[in-house]
């Protein structure tokens, strides 16, 4: 751990490690769009005056630039989703072959709670589909906002059993007690902060996914809308960029001296920098925006930036975490007998299919919505 990620290991170590957080990084942003989306729509539906921020024309009183935000992520709601479910799949994988007898010791001493996930997430979908039925659209807004909580409730308790089961994989001195114990939940004071992290910084990646949405929809809504949902988009990349930046803080406070200590070497430490650079990138992107023309390709395309720099490097520093945990030293035999086994072209080949044909969808979508000549 005396070099810079992922030099100092092994080719077939680095090139599993590169994978797995490059792919666990587009995960990231559907995951954190799904997730922050949620808990705009239940603050949204639940907060006095939603059936009239909800109006297609709403009364220039009830104007919030709220309701048009959550029009546009009601309708993506159920598509992200699909495509975060999708996208899981490959960092899971990589997962499984870096750190294979944590992970699923994990899982074992977890089983009945993580073998929930599969319900929840299929409830979930189902609640999303239900909040853009035109049956519940009809009835007050405090159904929509029932049903959303249901879906935000299932999308947190993923987000908390998937932390949960990553910290237990880093304690191997709790494995014996937790399976004697026979005990439901894993408690350790680790995983609120690191929740707490990637749930606040989902905000941020929510606000630029937004804003990337209504630049080339522009045509399509009020111009006073637009300038209201600006604002309300930036004050959300604010709040959201402030918060994750206190828990990366009180979660490294947690850590003890052996478990900090990679994320504070060569390791990890410039990825560290270069992610609080990356947030730093963002709030001076947000900052001079007022109105829907300020935020233009270039900035946005800026502030985008910053968020992918932020999450590939903050996940960089997990990996550091995580190796002041696990020896991964030991692994370098399974990961070099791994990468001698056939599948490995194939998956570069149907991922480099798979990127050009979502990027294909995304530009075909971006050119239906150009403003018209």
């Amino acid at each position: 751990m005396n070099a810079l990620f992922p030099f100092g290991f092994p080719w077939p170590t680095a090139m599993y490690l590169t994978l797995f957080v490059i792919t666990a990084a587009i995960y990231m942003v559907f995951m954190q769009y799904v997730l922050a989306g949620s808990t705009v729509l239940l603050v949204g539906y639940l907060a006095p005056g939603a059936r009239r921020r909800l109006e297609k024309k709403p009364s220039s009183s009830a104007r919030s630039g709220l309701g048009l935000i959550m029009n546009v992520v009601r309708d993506w709601l159920p598509a992200i989703l699909g495509l975060a479910i999708t996208a899981g799949i490959a960092p899971l994988l990589f997962l499984q072959i870096l750190y294979k007898r944590e992970f699923y010791t994990a899982n074992l001493l977890l089983f009945n709670r993580f073998m929930l996930l599969l319900p929840a997430l299929i409830v979930a979908y189902f609640m999303l589909y239900l909040i853009k039925s035109h049956t519940l659209a009809a009835r007050p807004a405090i159904f929509l906002g029932l049903v959303t909580l249901v879906a935000f409730a299932c999308f947190f308790y993923t987000a908390w059993a998937w932390t949960e089961n990553h910290v237990l994989s880093l304690h191997e001195d709790a494995w014996r007690n937790q399976y004697v114990s026979r005990a439901f939940i894993y408690r350790n004071a680790e995983i609120w902060p690191r929740l707490g992290y990637w749930i606040t910084a989902s905000f941020a990646t929510l606000a630029v996914a937004v804003a990337w949405q209504l630049h080339w929809g522009r045509r399509l809504h009020d111009p006073a809308d637009l300038d209201l949902a600006t604002r309300r988009l930036r004050a959300l990349a604010l709040v959201g960029l402030a918060t994750s930046a206190t828990e990366a803080w009180l979660w490294q406070l947690w850590l003890d001296e052996s478990a900090r200590g990679p994320v504070l070497s060569i390791l990890a430490l410039p990825y560290g920098l270069l992610a609080l650079t990356g947030m730093a990138v963002q709030v001076a992107g947000w900052l001079p925006v007022q109105t829907a023309t300020n935020l233009t390709t270039r900035r946005l395309a800026l502030i985008s930036t910053g968020a992918i720099v932020t999450i590939l490097c903050a996940l960089v520093v997990r990996e550091a975490r995580r190796m002041g945990a696990i020896d991964i030293t030991v692994l370098y035999d399974t990961h070099r007998h791994a990468a001698q086994v056939g599948g490995m072209g194939v998956f570069i080949a149907f991922f480099a299919i798979n990127a050009a044909v979502i990027t294909a969808c995304v530009l075909s979508v971006e050119r239906a919505l150009r403003p018209l000549k």
